[in-house]
C-alpha cells in the first residue's frame, strides 16, 4: 500500500488542519505530524485506485512525497 507525506508548512494553521482532516476522510490511514510549532503534515496510507493527486485533497504549493509502497 502506497505511503505519501505532505508538508503543509505553506499554509496558514487553520487550513493545515482542514487538509489533515480531509485526507484522513479519504486515506486508508493517516498520522499528523508535529513540530515544536504545532502540525507541518500528514502522513498517510492510500489504498484507492485513484491517483492520490488527481483527486485534488493535496492543496497546490504543498508538496507531496511518496515514501514507499
Amino acid at each position: 500500500m502506497p505511503f505519501y507525506s505532505v508538508d503543509l508548512t505553506s499554509l496558514p494553521v487553520e487550513q493545515r488542519i482542514s487538509v489533515c482532516e480531509n485526507i484522513h476522510r479519504y486515506a486508508w490511514e493517516s498520522f499528523p505530524q508535529y513540530s515544536s510549532s504545532g502540525l507541518v503534515g500528514v502522513e498517510f496510507l492510500w489504498d484507492k485506485k485513484e491517483d492520490v493527486l488527481s483527486l485534488g485533497i493535496i492543496p497546490p504549493g504543498c508538496r507531496c512525497t511518496k515514501l514507499g509502497n
